[in-house]
């Protein structure tokens, strides 16, 4: 009810405004692909039946619509969809170097622990460049399998724990233990330490919480200066999801710095020698004077590898189970190159 009230009292105080603004700017005959009818300010997704959870299925209606390329208006910011893989190649690879930039962040993507200083969300620029390549050349390089080899045997126990637990009842839910076993390795992985079950899924439910609820602030993407202040309940309410992860971090983040600098070289059964955090703390900001990473933008940077490694592996985890009980052939051959690799009851991690 807030939300279409604000709506029609932005209406009918901007209509005559904006009316006079497009038919006096000459900028305004940009050449976009088609899309959905909009209002500047307002854009065009306040039109679009559905709500957020529904935003796949609006594409799906948009791209039968309007084509395998079109345009959203999301305030006064236009985006760009492509759904065709041909089209999408084409302008991704084969004319990378020009889409190869991000734009600067949204209203709603601009409050403190949003930083730019993430690789998902950095421009593309010397700042991306080596937070990309630490990632691959510290983490996702194949020369570094082998050293997380007792992370993933360790993830790998709680797993098959689990799954045994839930066969004893009559049944078994993978998909949450293939999502709860993923994230504890990359919590692990990113950390460099054990956590206990309840620690685990408490950071996994304050990563959570905060990701679900930004869905709620794309009203601030429309006149932010006003929003910010009739709902600034929302504004409130994510910085304090926000504080709360970062409560959950900085512990971790200070007991690897306290523990690089006492026992750098030494390993037990809760500690990992090596961690993407480790990696973190080594980098060296040269265009701001060689300066350190903060501790909040250590935190935005272990949200983000925990964010982006945990959904889609799990969901891949569990296509592959669901192909290889549909198809026994495929487990056969699957079966077949397990034995041939591993032996005789050996394992492979």
């Amino acid at each position: 009810m807030e939300l279409w009230l604000f709506i029609l009292i932005t209406i009918s105080f901007f209509i005559p405004f904006l009316f006079f603004f497009k038919s006096s700017n000459p900028k305004n005959t940009k050449k976009l692909p088609p899309g959905p009818l909009f209002i500047p300010i307002l854009g065009s997704l306040l039109w679009l039946r559905g709500t957020p959870s529904h935003f796949q299925s609006i594409l799906h209606d948009l791209h039968t619509k309007y084509g395998p390329i079109f345009t959203v208006h999301v305030g006064s910011h236009p985006f760009i969809y492509i759904l065709d893989r041909s089209l999408a190649h084409k302008l991704l690879i084969e004319h990378g170097a020009v889409f190869s930039d991000r734009p600067p962040p949204r209203p709603a993507a601009r409050f403190p622990g949003m930083n730019q200083l993430t690789i998902s969300r950095s421009p593309y620029g010397p700042l991306w460049r080596l937070l990309r390549r630490n990632l691959i050349s510290e983490i996702l390089h194949p020369s570094r399998v082998k050293l997380f080899a007792p992370a993933r045997q360790w993830v790998l126990d709680l797993l098959l724990s689990k799954l045994h637990l839930q066969s004893s009842s009559g049944v078994v839910a993978p998909m949450d233990s293939f999502r709860f076993a993923m994230f504890s390795l990359l919590v692990l992985m990113c950390f460099g330490e054990k956590l206990g079950e309840d620690a685990i899924k408490d950071i996994d439910s304050a990563q959570r919480d905060l990701i679900l609820y930004l869905n709620k602030l794309e009203l601030f993407n429309i006149a932010p200066s006003i929003t910010k202040h009739l709902f600034r309940r929302r504004w409130k309410t994510v910085f304090e999801l926000r504080r709360r992860l970062r409560d959950l971090f900085t512990p971790l983040i200070t007991s690897r710095k306290q523990h690089k600098i006492k026992n750098s070289d030494i390993n037990d059964h809760q500690r990992f020698i090596h961690s993407y955090l480790d990696s973190l703390l080594h980098i060296n900001l040269q265009e701001e004077g060689g300066r350190k990473l903060s501790d909040e933008e250590l935190v935005s940077l272990c949200s983000e590898f925990l964010n982006a490694g945990t959904a889609t592996t799990a969901t891949a985890l569990e296509w592959i189970m669901a192909n290889v009980v549909k198809y026994p052939n495929v487990q056969a051959k699957m079966r077949e190159e397990i034995e041939r690799v591993a032996g005789d009851g050996s394992e492979v991690i």
